[in-house]
């Protein structure tokens, strides 16, 4: 299921997807939601080359543009 940022409060184990004009889509997972902060676990998001980037812990605001939206699985 599409969620629009915004609309949806993530939980954890739902897929968060980045993206903006000027940088390629990125997802990782929700791994927790608390005042207003996403927790995620991504790989590739280090900033580093690929060869040296690995799965990172990471935080946003839930307001954050360069969040688009989340998915969830309807069990």
């Amino acid at each position: 299921l599409w969620h629009d940022r915004g609309k949806y409060t993530p939980k954890a184990g739902d897929i968060i997807i980045f993206g903006r004009p000027d940088f390629r889509t990125h997802v990782g997972i929700v791994t927790g939601v608390k005042n207003g902060i996403v927790y995620t676990s991504e790989g590739n998001a280090t900033g580093e080359e690929y060869f040296n980037s690995r799965v990172t812990e990471k935080s946003y605001s839930l307001n954050s543009s360069y969040i688009v939206g989340y998915g969830s699985v309807a069990y």
